[in-house]
């Protein structure tokens, strides 16, 4: 933001902050776009405002000059309208929404801030998940950061546009959602392998022949799917079509080869591989490194290093 401040020689004014009277004040935006606006209402909306106007003014008074703002209009002008109490504009662009939440902070003004922190979520989607996950977590809106962290999981944290986003993070909290990401494939690799849940992962017998099946579907399966977790993870719940994929019916099909009686109970094996995705942890569960060195943290470490290692190496393997 400039210093200076300069006497009003424009006529470009906005609409909606034109009102002239005692005690307004005019700022200019970075586009030359100017706006009236109590001094009162910015003092009262923005920390910054108040330091600025209780510092010793020169001849003439603030109300007389033009205040020469960084913002553009297309960020300013949604600021002076939140804060003045008047409807909100169309927020329907993220960009523009981490624009005025950076201007705000800048600004000090909770109010803003306290909107933005209130209508994140409502932004979510595959495609912006990693970006909300940041803004929340930076700003340590935990159940915010949470929810933005579950619609990660349907990503792969290992392209080039994930990359690009992570490394914009602060702190901990790439490692967060590495963790939460090596954490749901170990648990989707045990709900695999438990003998109470799939009968495919016993030595028992053919109930038609007593002979012993190999359950070479229910491997291929299993193989399939942790091998994929890191490329093509489920996401919250697991899908219509990952239910029925080739890998699946194949395990619902499979017959003994000596008598040919159906292996596998199908309602049951799909309800259990359901069972299996939607148990898995959905959410990052802190956003801060605590003060004490803790065996939790101690796997975030390990996880980042580890996850950043494998992708270095091309290995995505279980």
């Amino acid at each position: 933001m400039q210093n200076n401040m300069s006497t009003v020689h424009s006529s470009n004014w906005h609409p909606l902050f034109t009102t002239e009277d005692a005690g307004t004040i005019t700022l200019s935006s970075q586009d030359a776009n100017l706006f009236r606006i109590h001094l009162y209402t910015l003092k009262r909306a923005s920390g910054w405002f108040a330091a600025m106007s209780s510092l010793p003014q020169g001849p003439g008074t603030i109300s007389d000059d033009v205040l020469h703002l960084d913002e553009d209009s297309t960020v300013l002008m949604p600021l002076l309208q939140v804060i003045s109490g008047m409807e909100l504009p169309d927020l329907s662009s993220l960009d523009l929404v981490e624009s005025i939440l950076l201007a705000a902070e800048k600004y000090d003004m909770p109010g803003p801030v306290s909107i933005i922190r209130n209508m994140i979520t409502s932004y979510l989607s595959e495609s912006t998940a990693l970006r909300v996950y940041r803004l929340a977590g930076a700003h340590s809106w935990k159940a915010q950061a949470q929810l933005a962290s579950s619609y990660t999981l349907s990503l792969d944290l290992s392209t080039p546009t994930a990359i690009a986003e992570l490394s914009r993070m602060e702190g901990y909290l790439p490692a967060q959602l590495f963790l939460l990401h090596r954490q749901g494939k170990d648990a989707l690799k045990k709900a695999l392998n438990d003998v109470t849940r799939f009968a495919a992962n016993t030595k028992e017998n053919c109930e038609g022949c007593r002979r012993s099946p190999d359950h070479a579907q229910w491997r291929n399966l299993k193989e399939l799917w942790l091998s994929r977790a890191d490329e093509a993870p489920f996401g919250r719940t697991i899908s219509a079509a990952q239910l029925i994929a080739p890998e699946v019916l194949s395990v619902i099909e499979a017959t003994c080869p000596s008598c040919r009686r159906r292996l596998y109970n199908a309602d049951m094996t799909f309800n259990n591989l359901r069972d299996a995705v939607n148990n898995l942890p959905q959410t990052v569960m802190r956003l801060k490194r605590p003060f004490t060195q803790s065996a939790q943290m101690g796997n975030l470490e390990k996880a980042h290093a580890g996850y950043l290692c494998a992708i270095a190496c091309g290995d995505h393997t279980p």
